[in-house]
């Protein structure tokens, strides 16, 4: 928010959703939410930890009563939220995750369940990416190499990747 007051961003409509990290039994509860989404869910650890209902409350109410030309997405975690589906949706893929062999179990049996945990993880990431691309019109990497593994993950998108360099 801090950056709302620098002149130039002071006109832009700003509706935001404020987390902050919450003390005793709520931080408990939190971790068993964040829990049982993982366990139940595709979605990447990331994409849980940063799902946040109220999100989805703030952009049904923003998009209900006004059009918009683009909307544009600058995150993946953004992609599981419901978006108006006529104007241009733009997502901004900050980091196309490479699938890659499962590492080896660390030699300590007491980091074991963190291994495991972290290899299960990486491997919806895959499945994620193609399916959080296919709710964009044009999905933008930043590098030729990001476009080439979005290709190999999900070659449907690739008529909509663009690369837009930093």
């Amino acid at each position: 928010l801090e950056a709302l007051r620098i002149p130039e961003f002071a006109r832009l409509e700003v509706h935001p959703v404020c987390r902050t990290e919450p003390r005793g039994r709520a931080r408990q509860e939190r971790r068993a939410r964040l829990a049982r989404s993982w366990l139940r869910g595709q979605w990447p650890f990331r994409t849980v930890w940063y799902f946040d209902p109220r999100m989805q409350a703030v952009i049904d109410q923003v998009t209900a009563d006004t059009d918009f030309d683009v909307i544009l997405a600058e995150d993946n975690a953004v992609g599981v939220y419901r978006l108006p589906v006529t104007p241009l949706r733009i997502l901004t893929e900050h980091e196309v995750r490479r699938p890659r062999r499962l590492a080896a179990p660390p030699a300590s049996p007491r980091t074991w369940l963190a291994w495991a945990l972290s290899e299960a993880d990486w491997r919806r990431w895959s499945s994620y990416h193609r399916a959080v691309w296919s709710r964009f019109d044009v999905v933008q990497v930043f590098t030729a190499r990001d476009a080439e593994v979005a290709r190999s993950i999900a070659p449907e998108a690739g008529g909509r990747l663009r690369v837009n360099p930093f």
